[in-house]
């Protein structure tokens, strides 16, 4: 009886320890282990569309032929964008600056367009599709003088006529008229001054503003001749071109009046 009872006391400490093992396993009262939580997905962060303005770096009018730089200002948008930029220009021709946010333009030629000026146009692309892009700016140009036309000695019917076609010219446009006088070898003293006054009074008489009429003496060239330009505000405007030296004609006629004998 004895030895039973020895056997079987360390099978009842192996199933108490079980027991209890089991029953630690299974506490309805213990804490639950915490699983992670996944990582939130991150947002891509959405730009809104940049702004374009373009503007001229000249400030003053521009003499035609010369150069005018126009620059592209884009503000905002995605700055890990490298924006693709096109420019055009109504007249003239870009010499430097294209795919860039300047650009140099050389405005020979664009005097002559209606509207005497310079428009560009630039096109930034490279954001997002809804994203259009565009700026435009001007620049007035002042157009260079150009000769109208000449002629010398004339009946008065012929001047008057001439005059007629250049007084109708003038009432289409804002410039102003210069003519340069040049009197001949042999012209009488004041040549210059006489004939200038009478085509003057004459362009008047047409209609054309006495303030827009702007009268020369050229000196002396071989025959007379009556030199007109157009020469639009700010333009540069033409110089004389004798062909004789003004000395020539002093002694010239200083000689002639030394009494005789």
């Amino acid at each position: 009886m004895q030895r039973t009872a020895s056997v079987l006391l360390p099978f009842v400490v192996i199933v108490l320890s079980v027991i209890g093992s089991s029953a630690q396993t299974f506490d309805p009262f213990a804490t639950p282990t915490p699983s992670p939580s996944p990582k939130p997905t991150p947002v891509a962060r959405v730009y809104p569309c940049p702004s374009v303005t373009v503007q001229a770096l000249n400030r003053r009018r521009l003499r035609e032929g010369e150069t005018v730089a126009f620059v592209a200002n884009v503000t905002g948008g995605d700055p890990k964008v490298v924006p693709n930029i096109i420019w055009t220009a109504s007249a003239g021709t870009i010499t430097s600056g294209q795919g860039s946010r300047q650009v140099i333009i050389d405005t020979a030629g664009a005097g002559s367009t209606p509207e005497r000026a310079i428009k560009v146009d630039v096109w930034v692309g490279g954001y997002a599709p809804e994203c259009t892009l565009q700026g435009s700016a001007m620049a007035r140009i002042v157009p260079s003088a150009i000769k109208f036309g000449n002629f010398g000695k004339l009946p008065d019917d012929a001047v008057k006529k001439n005059l007629k076609t250049l007084a109708d010219y003038m009432a289409q446009v804002p410039d102003n008229v210069w003519l340069i006088v040049y009197a001949g070898r042999d012209s009488e003293r004041g040549f210059a001054y006489t004939e200038a006054k009478k085509m003057k009074d004459e362009l008047v008489a047409n209609g054309v503003s006495p303030r827009r009429i702007i009268s020369l003496d050229g000196g002396y060239m071989e025959k007379p001749l009556f030199d007109f330009w157009i020469v639009p505000f700010g333009a540069q405007p033409p110089s004389p071109r004798p062909t004789i030296d003004r000395r020539e004609i002093t002694n010239a006629q200083r000689q002639t009046a030394r009494p005789q004998g």
